[in-house]
C-alpha cells in the first residue's frame, strides 16, 4: 500500500469514527434534553437539503458523462454488468418494501391511537418512482431510481452521437466541481448526523417508543442490514473492491443515510 493510499484510508477511517461518535452523541443529547432538541430540526433539514443539492446533480452529470463517453464495445460490457446490478437493486428494493410488513407482529388492538389521529396513508406509485414520465419532476422531487434510469438512457443515447467531445468535457468539468462540493460537505457530515440524531431521539416520547418498540427495533435492524451489509456487498461484487475498503471509503455517508431515515 502506497503512502497516498494509506493516507486516504486513514482519513476515511477518521471520518467514519467521527460519524459514529456524532450519531452516539446525538442520541445521548436527545435523550438528555428531550423536546428541547426540537430547535435542531431546521439545522438537520438544511444539512440534508445541502447534501441533496450536490448529490442529485452529481448523479446525473457523472452517469451521463461516464456512459456517453464510452465506445461501442465498452458500452456493451458496461450495459451487461450495470444492467444486472441496477435490476438487482430494483428487485431488492421492491422485495424489501413488500416483505418488511411480515417482520411486524399482528396488532389486534391499538388503544394508544386516537380516532382523530388516524389519517389516510399516502399511496406510493412504484412505477412513477422507478420510471420517470417527467424527468424534471423526478429531479425536483429527488426520486433517485427514476433519475438514474433517465441518466442511463440519456448517456446511452450519447454513445452513438458524433461531435460529443465538447459536451463530454463540459460534463467532466461539472463532475469535478460537484465532487469538490461533496468533498467539503463530507467534512461536516458529523455535524449533520448529530443534528438529525438529536432531533429524532429528543422528539420521540418514551410512551410512544414503548408501544412501538418492536416496530422501531425491526425497522432499525432492517436498515442496519441494508445500509451496512447489503449495499456495500452489492457494490463490492459490482466493482471488485473489497467490502472493507468500501466501508472505509463510504462509512460517513452510510452513517448519514442510516441516521436520516424517516
Amino acid at each position: 500500500m502506497s503512502d497516498l493510499e494509506r493516507r486516504a484510508r486513514n482519513i476515511s477511517l477518521r471520518r467514519t469514527a467521527q460519524s459514529f461518535a456524532a450519531l452516539a452523541l446525538g442520541i445521548l443529547c436527545g435523550l438528555f434534553f428531550g423536546d428541547m432538541c426540537r430547535v435542531l430540526e431546521p439545522a438537520g433539514i438544511a444539512f440534508i437539503k445541502l447534501m441533496q443539492m450536490a448529490v442529485i446533480p452529481y448523479v446525473v452529470v457523472s452517469i451521463v458523462g461516464g456512459i456517453g463517453g464510452l465506445a461501442g464495445i465498452e458500452a456493451g460490457a458496461v450495459a451487461r454488468k450495470g444492467g444486472v446490478v441496477l435490476l438487482s437493486l430494483w428487485l431488492l428494493g421492491i422485495v424489501l418494501f413488500f416483505s418488511m410488513q411480515y417482520a411486524f407482529p399482528e396488532k389486534l388492538t391499538a388503544s394508544f391511537y386516537g380516532a382523530g389521529e388516524v389519517t389516510q396513508p399516502e399511496r406510493i406509485n412504484l412505477i412513477d418512482t422507478f420510471i420517470p414520465a417527467n424527468p424534471f419532476k423526478a429531479l425536483s422531487e429527488g426520486m433517485l431510481p427514476a433519475i438514474v434510469l433517465f441518466s442511463i438512457c440519456l448517456g446511452a443515447a450519447l454513445i452513438g452521437v458524433g461531435e460529443k467531445g465538447v459536451l463530454i468535457q463540459i460534463l467532466a468539468i461539472l463532475s469535478g466541481a460537484l465532487s469538490g462540493i461533496m468533498g467539503f460537505l463530507m467534512r461536516v457530515v458529523p455535524f449533520g448526523i448529530f443534528f438529525v440524531a438529536a432531533y429524532a431521539a429528543g422528539t420521540l416520547s418514551l410512551d410512544t417508543l414503548y408501544h412501538l418498540q418492536f416496530f422501531v427495533e425491526s425497522y432499525l435492524v432492517l436498515n442496519l442490514i441494508l445500509t451496512f451489509v447489503v449495499l456495500p456487498l452489492v457494490a463490492a461484487m459490482a466493482t471488485g473492491l473489497r467490502y472493507r475498503d468500501i466501508l472505509y471509503a463510504c462509512g460517513g455517508a452510510l452513517v448519514l443515510a442510516f441516521s436520516a431515515q424517516k
